[in-house]
Formats: C-alpha cells, sequence, structure tokens
C-alpha cells in the first residue's frame, strides 16, 4: 500500500507535534495491515517533510517527487532546506520532473505524478482554496 501526502508549507508551531502524533498511530495502525507500506512525498517544508520524518521514524519506505530540477532553490529558510535534503537523502527511491524551475504547473505536475502512484492521500489542508494551482486544495 502507497500512501502520499500532500498538506501546508506553513505550519502552525503548536500544530506540529499534534500531527506528528497522529501520522505516528495513522501509519503505525496501517504498517500493521500493510508490510507492503511506504509513502510517497514532494518534500516541500511543513506536512510534506513531517510526514517523511514520521516514514523514517517507524522504518516506513517512502519515495521523493520532486517537481523541478532545482528544486532545493526553491526553499529559502536554511532549516527547512537543511531538513529537504536529509528527508530526501533518506527516500528509499527519487522520481524528478524535468521542470527547469519552481512553478505552480511544475507543482502540479508533481502531485499528480505522485497520485497517480498513490493508493491512500493524507491531506493536512485547512479547507482554504489554494494559493496558486498545483497547492493542497486542488490536490484533495
Amino acid at each position: 500500500m502507497k500512501i502520499a501526502i500532500s498538506g501546508h508549507i506553513n505550519l502552525p508551531v503548536q500544530a506540529i507535534s499534534p500531527l506528528r502524533e497522529t501520522l505516528t498511530n495513522y501509519l503505525q495502525e496501517a504498517l500493521s495491515d500493510h508490510a507492503d507500506l511506504s509513502g510517497i512525498s514532494c518534500l516541500a517544508p511543513g506536512a510534506d517533510q513531517l510526514f517523511a520524518e514520521v516514514c523514517h521514524s517507524l522504518q516506513i519506505p517512502y519515495k521523493a517527487v520532486l517537481p523541478c530540477q532545482d528544486y532545493s532553490d526553491q526553499i529559502s529558510d536554511q532549516k527547512q532546506k537543511t531538513a529537504y535534503f536529509s528527508a530526501l537523502e533518506r527516500a528509499t527511491s527519487m522520481h524528478r520532473l524535468d521542470y527547469s524551475g519552481g512553478s505552480s504547473e511544475a507543482y502540479w505536475a508533481a502531485s499528480e505524478h505522485m497520485m497517480a502512484d498513490a493508493d491512500l492521500l493524507i491531506a493536512i489542508w485547512n479547507e482554504q482554496p489554494a494559493r496558486s494551482h498545483g497547492g493542497t486544495a486542488d490536490v484533495v
């Protein structure tokens, strides 16, 4: 079973611990039902990286789907960029789309690729419209 993640980049600080606990509990339960469980993430800061972190902590393999060739350049915060490289290093496989830069089109294409490969989507979403095409609201 393959589980994909889509979620917000800017998670409220007070939400991170409860989200980590919820993801951990859900993935532990899924793992007990599906020995072949794996994750799929675009590794964006926020929900995507949190999902990858929880997968790693539970020894669940995950695939990284990167929307463009210079994806790391799209992450300006150094702490988030370090977390991105760490998550990318731990990924068991990676698919990088051919877009040359971050754009709504690239992010949407990455989400489409991720969803075509997934059996289930976990969405960490505030039920608001996407700020640009390819955001969490569009994926949901």
